[in-house]
């Protein structure tokens, strides 16, 4: 992920979500978050719900998980 867009896409996170964006499953991209900023992760693009019915899970997809990704680079995780 660009440096640029990097920046811009952890400006417009609120703590809470990016928060919820470093802190999910590592093997999954489960997100273990109130459903709140799920949703509004969601509507970032950076997550999805559960695919099946009368499930309440959340997860990173692809753009999620390259932000992750890009953010622990940055740490040194």
């Amino acid at each position: 992920m660009p440096a640029d867009k990097l920046g811009v896409m952890a400006k417009a996170l609120t703590v809470a979500q990016r928060r919820a964006v470093t802190g999910s499953d590592p093997a999954t991209g489960r997100l273990s978050a109130r459903a709140e900023v799920c949703t509004a992760l969601v509507a970032a693009g950076l997550a999805v719900p559960h695919s099946r019915g009368g499930h309440h899970s959340y997860y990173l997809n692809g753009e999620g998980l390259r932000l992750r990704a890009a953010w622990q680079r940055i740490r040194g995780e």
